[in-house]
C-alpha cells in the first residue's frame, strides 16, 4: 500500500466527456491544524485525520458523518441507528482521534433529529496503538450519562486531563445525532 502523502490529484478525461463522481480512498493526514481563539483543536475532525473505526449499527447512516465539517444539510448526513425495543439496549461508535490529546470541551449536535434523538449519551476515552482498541481496552469516562434534546447543539466542559487516542460515544437506547466535536489540546503541545 502506498505510504506517500498527496496534496493534489489530477484527472485527465480523454478524449472528452464527463465524470459524474470521483472518489479517493485513504487516510487524511493533516497539514496544518486550525485552532480556535482559546487554542483548542477539534481532535476528531475528519480534516485533522479523525475517523470512525467501529460501530454497533449503521442501519441508516455511517458514523463517519459525525466528523464532517459544518452542521450538515439533511438527516442523512448524520449518524442514525435502527430502533430497538430490547431492554437496556445501547448503540455506540468508536472514533479514532486524528490527533491524540486531552479533551476540554465536547459538542453533541442533534440538528434535524426531532423525534429520534438519543435521550441519553456517554463519552469514554482510551489510549490504543491499534485502529480499533482491543476488547480489554481500559475506557475512562469523559462525560457521564447526559440527556440530549431535539434539534440542538449541546456543549459540555470536560475536567479530565488524560490524553486519549480514541473515544467511544454511546447512545441509550439508540437514535440519531448530526455531529460530534471533541475539542482539546494536542498531546504534542
Amino acid at each position: 500500500a502506498p505510504t506517500k502523502v498527496y496534496t493534489h490529484l489530477r484527472v485527465n478525461n480523454f478524449p472528452d466527456g464527463g465524470i459524474a463522481r470521483l472518489r479517493v480512498y485513504g487516510q487524511v493526514v493533516p497539514q496544518t491544524l486550525v485552532a480556535s481563539a482559546d487554542g483548542l483543536v477539534d481532535l476528531a475532525f475528519v480534516g485533522n485525520g479523525g475517523r470512525a473505526v467501529a460501530c454497533s449499527n449503521q442501519h441508516f447512516c455511517s458514523p463517519s458523518n459525525l466528523l464532517l465539517p459544518g452542521r450538515g444539510k439533511t438527516m442523512g448526513d448524520g449518524w442514525e441507528t435502527r430502533r430497538s425495543r430490547t431492554p437496556d439496549h445501547s448503540d455506540w461508535a468508536i472514533l479514532k482521534l486524528g490527533i491524540p490529546g486531552s479533551i476540554e470541551k465536547v459538542e453533541f449536535d442533534t440538528k434535524q433529529f426531532c423525534g429520534n434523538f438519543p435521550p441519553l449519551v456517554t463519552l469514554h476515552g482510551t489510549v490504543s496503538e491499534e485502529d480499533i482498541p482491543t476488547d480489554d481496552a481500559q475506557w475512562v469516562e469523559v462525560i457521564g450519562g447526559v440527556p440530549l434534546t431535539a434539534d440542538a447543539q449541546h456543549y459540555f466542559d470536560v475536567s479530565a486531563k488524560d490524553v486519549f487516542t480514541h473515544v467511544k460515544f454511546t447512545m441509550y437506547p439508540d437514535g440519531g445525532i448530526k455531529r460530534i466535536r471533541i475539542n482539546g489540546r494536542p498531546a504534542s503541545s
